[in-house]
């Protein structure tokens, strides 16, 4: 009588079927375990970035800080100038490079009986009137 043949007691077929289903799993695990190194770059790339976010952002806060404090100071010197000029006792005015007059201190505009905002934006040369130029 002609039959499977047999191995150890099994049938051909049983053990095509043993070594089809060995090989599946391995395939199936070493893709699983593949997934799972691609799916750990690409968490350590993401924590990468954003650390890389977090300096970024603390460094563009220290920036920020460093120059508003920057601005702090100026603008504390600016007005420290302009009180003292202010209060200076003598005619003081600046003038922009087209001879406009953008700052007369109080006495100037006691002197000439004019506000500053009256004097501010108005031609120097064209306030003397007909002098002449230096």
């Amino acid at each position: 009588m002609v039959g499977p043949t047999t191995w150890n007691g099994r049938s051909t077929m049983e053990m095509m079927y043993q070594a089809a289903s060995v090989s599946e799993s391995s395939v199936g695990s070493s893709t699983s375990s593949a997934a799972g190194v691609v799916g750990e770059e690409m968490d350590a790339k993401k924590r990468a970035k954003r650390e890389a976010n977090r300096r970024s952002a603390q460094l563009s806060r220290a920036r920020k800080k460093a120059f508003i404090e920057d601005l702090k100071q100026k603008n504390h010197e600016y007005q420290r100038c302009e009180q003292i000029l202010a209060c200076h006792p003598d005619l003081v005015f600046a003038f922009d490079a087209a001879g406009r007059i953008e700052f007369a201190n109080a006495r100037a505009c006691s002197q000439l009986d004019l506000s500053a905002r009256d004097l501010e934006a108005q031609s120097f040369f064209e306030m003397l009137g007909g002098v002449s130029r230096l």
